[in-house]
């Protein structure tokens, strides 16, 4: 099972990391659409091979996630700011003579809406006291995908002194997330024992 879970994290990161380049290379191209838009003065017949260019990269990038019903956004509420792919497209339209102003897919508001979501209700401390191996760790992974997804800052995982099972299982996942970390060239995460006033050994502080 560990070895599975294992296998699973690393397809799950390559597939997240091919993810970013696509979209990466799609504002490349967007952009350089744009700009070859621009050189052009307009002319109708490469704006028209632009647009589909553009068309077609937009249905690759699109996230493919299911419609929820909308909910009304609270009266302190900021608007969430669009993803710059979403501005390129509007940078577009406004070129080919469109004078409204471009918005957002359904696709893309849901996402956004889903992500606002869980960065509102995130917690900073998970507690696996009391967790069997293999729930413990889907619900360390499950964390661990939030925590660097909203940009948490620092966590804290519960785990208890008892045998030591948790606390192994907990560093030993944080150790093989930082390998994983390290080959894509990024930083490593920092992490350690508590303030001794306050759990000390009982859980580990993650720093992000």
């Amino acid at each position: 099972m560990a070895a599975i879970k294992a296998t699973k994290r690393e397809i799950m990161e390559e597939a997240r990391q091919q993810a970013e380049e696509l979209l990466q290379g799609a504002n490349a191209t967007i952009e350089r659409t744009i700009r070859e838009i621009k050189e052009a003065k307009a002319e109708k017949e490469k704006t028209k091979a632009a647009r589909k260019k553009v068309e077609e990269l937009r249905e690759q990038v699109t996230p493919k996630t299911p419609k929820k019903p909308k909910k009304p956004a609270s009266a302190g509420s900021a608007p969430a700011e669009l993803p710059k792919v979403m501005h390129d497209f509007s940078e577009l339209r406004r070129l080919k003579g469109n004078v409204d102003t471009a918005m957002p897919s359904t696709r893309t508001q849901t996402s956004v809406s889903i992500a606002h979501k869980r960065t509102v209700s995130f917690e900073r401390t998970l507690d696996l006291r009391g967790c069997h191996a293999d729930e413990a760790l889907e619900q360390l992974i499950a964390y661990m995908d939030d925590a660097l997804m909203v940009g948490a800052g620092e966590v804290t995982i519960l785990h208890g002194t008892g045998t030591g099972a948790l606390k192994q299982l907990t560093r030993d996942y944080l150790n093989d997330l930082n390998r994983q970390r390290r080959k894509r060239g990024q930083v490593a995460l920092e992490f350690g024992d508590g303030d001794v006033n306050h759990g000390g050994a009982g859980l580990t502080v993650v720093k992000l």
